[in-house]
């Protein structure tokens, strides 16, 4: 190849590099034009620093005049005059590359202040924007006291909102927090289990204890118990205690005292037994003001409540839907209108198509947009709030039950005739 070359004309002095050499000629001229863009800077920094910005029109005085070496009042808006010398030097564009030439070929003392210069100056400071992080470790570590009080919180919670103790597991719980307070470490579940809230729960005994106490030394009219048992989901039998009672200032208050896990079988002893000792835990001396127990129609609960000191009541809620129990066994036309309407409901409870083209039947017909009401047995209320929704909802369900083939009967109208009575919610 031919010999070229690459002439640069960055500070009036000629760079040649011979094409067939190891440094290409692009490469030169980008070396040069870093060089130049850096010296741009450099005497950028050292006007800013002696003798303010350059700007269209010349140079603008500084509060010193003996501090620059460049000012005047030029001919041409793109030049200054060297106040050394008295030289006018042309600025092409407002750069500065001819004044920072000058100095060095002219004036070098006065180039190597402007290097001096240059390197002293210091970096201005990052400008940034302080986070919460950045506030919390300001203010220092979080104390012992704070932490306390912030898991004693969260045990509060768990036992308010009946929450499970794997809840402080939660990823969502645990962003919160730390967003919240990001110097607070959650302690692990076991240590609310078995630590937090046992004492939390002993603390609340023992205020309960006093506030109890010195409501019955003020004088109680009577106290009242309540007392249930029931069935957990895991087939474990649980039985409650509640006092109830009203102050001398005519301030009603109640308390669930227990709920214990009862192991043994639910005869009388053994219900009796459990009651005792509940009432023994919380020393409730009970010697000055009469006790009234209520509880539902249970013999074997009512045989244990018989076996003490108290006045025993029978719910009236549940002596009267045993009433109305009663009632619907002497009846057999309603027996079986209730048994028919359970299992329609239940048809449609256990299938999403069949809910799904009820759905459709209720949109057609512009019917609102309720579903079935199941009854419970528990709920003694139940049984007539699924009546009611059935006659509300008779034509959509007649419809769907037409129209689908299915082997749920619909209500006939022989046992229909005896339910025309308004069921109303």
């Amino acid at each position: 190849m031919g010999s070229r070359k690459a002439l640069y004309d960055g500070s009036h002095t000629r760079e040649t590099v011979d094409a067939s050499s190891n440094v290409s000629a692009r490469a030169v001229i980008d070396n040069a034009l870093i060089y130049r863009k850096l010296r741009r800077s450099v005497c950028n920094d050292y006007l800013s620093t002696t003798s303010r910005a350059l700007v269209p029109g010349g140079i603008q005085a500084p509060k010193d005049p003996d501090s620059h070496c460049f000012g005047g009042q030029p001919a041409t808006p793109c030049s200054a005059i060297c106040k050394k010398c008295g030289s006018t030097l042309r600025t092409p564009s407002s750069t500065t590359s001819p004044l920072v030439n000058h100095l060095r070929s002219k004036h070098h003392m006065q180039y190597l202040e402007l290097q001096k210069l240059t390197k002293e100056k210091p970096k201005p400071k990052e400008k940034s924007q302080q986070t919460l992080l950045d506030l919390t470790k300001a203010k220092g570590a979080l104390s012992e006291s704070a932490k306390k009080e912030t898991t004693i919180s969260i045990a509060s919670m768990i036992a308010r909102d009946l929450q499970p103790y794997e809840f402080v597991e939660n990823k969502g719980f645990q962003d919160l927090i730390r967003h919240l307070q990001p110097q607070y470490k959650i302690p692990h579940r076991t240590t609310f289990s078995r630590t937090v809230i046992p004492e939390l729960y002993r603390r609340t005994v023992d205020s309960l204890k006093t506030q109890i106490a010195s409501d019955i030394t003020k004088g109680l009219e009577s106290l009242a118990f309540t007392t249930d048992m029931c069935t957990s989901r895991a087939n474990q039998g649980y039985i409650s205690l509640t006092c109830h009672y009203m102050t001398q200032d005519f301030a009603v208050k109640a308390f669930t005292l227990a709920c214990c896990y009862l192991q043994e079988s639910h005869t009388a002893v053994n219900i009796q037994a459990c009651l005792t000792e509940i009432v023994k835990e919380w020393s409730l001396d009970l010697g000055t003001v009469p006790v009234y127990v209520v509880t539902d129609n249970g013999r074997n609960i009512r045989a244990a409540v018989r076996q003490m000191e108290w006045i025993p009541l029978q719910c009236l809620g549940h002596t009267l839907q045993l009433a109305i129990k009663d009632a619907k066994e002497e009846t057999p036309v309603v027996s079986s209108l209730c048994k028919k309407a359970r299992a329609l409901v239940g048809h449609y409870k256990h299938s999403a198509q069949a809910t799904r083209r009820l759905k459709d039947c209720q949109k057609r017909m512009e019917l609102p947009s309720i579903g079935l009401t199941q009854d419970v047995d528990t709920r003694w209320n139940s049984e007539h709030a699924m009546l009611s929704r059935l006659v509300q909802l008779r034509d959509a369900v007649s419809l769907e039950i037409a129209t689908s083939e299915t082997s749920v009967s619909c209500l006939s109208p022989n046992p229909a005739a005896y339910c025309r009575c308004d069921y109303r919610s």
